[in-house]
């Protein structure tokens, strides 16, 4: 099965999450400014790092529902993330949705085992397909930039071990995270943010 790219878009993925059993009462919106403590449960990133070392350090948190991302997975770092900001954070699922039965499917698997979980799921994959050709640019096999989610203080990443505790609270704090990483170069200024919110 083939996992292609996500375009960094909250309509895409707004759409993308509520196909899968997300409330309608939640959404992801753009962020525009890192200079605002803006209210929300988690954020998704999409950055291009100019360094080879890992952008993001801390301590481990092994205890936690998190999915590698093998290569099996291929492109789907950005649906690891949205996953990630929706079952680390408040944010509310259908019951016997698609979404619901991945969470309670990979709840007490390793990372490695949950990830084998998502690769099984057939329908997951077909609706992930769907909505990998929706947005503006081409589709690439080999995209530059890289998807995280941050969630209650803890920066997930398919590409790392387990979740790291970056020692921040909120958005405010994260975004001072970024705001350090583009003033040291270890993030191209051609970043994206959105993040996951209850509808206004």
């Amino acid at each position: 099965m083939n996992w292609a790219a996500l375009e960094s878009d909250p309509e895409i993925f707004t759409d993308y999450f509520r196909s899968l059993g997300m409330s309608q009462d939640w959404e992801f919106g753009e962020v525009f400014t890192l200079e605002e403590d803006i209210p929300c449960s988690a954020i998704l990133l999409t950055y291009r790092t100019a360094s080879e070392q890992p952008v993001f350090q801390g301590s481990p948190l092994e205890n936690s529902l998190f999915i590698r991302q093998p290569q099996e997975l291929g492109n789907a770092c950005g649906l690891l993330a949205g996953l990630h900001a929706v079952f680390n954070s408040d944010a509310q699922v259908q019951e016997q949705s698609l979404l619901y039965n991945l969470r309670e499917g990979v709840r007490d698997k390793s990372p490695e085992e949950a990830a084998q979980w998502l690769i099984n799921n057939q329908e997951l994959n077909r609706r992930h397909q769907e909505f990998s050709q929706e947005g503006q640019s081409q589709g690439t096999e080999e995209p530059d930039y890289h998807y995280v989610a941050f969630a209650r203080g803890y920066l997930f990443d398919g590409m790392m071990q387990a979740p790291v505790n970056l020692e921040v609270e909120g958005s405010g704090g994260f975004f001072g995270v970024l705001r350090q990483k583009l003033e040291t170069g270890q993030i191209t200024p051609d970043m994206s943010v959105m993040v996951l919110k209850r509808v206004d």
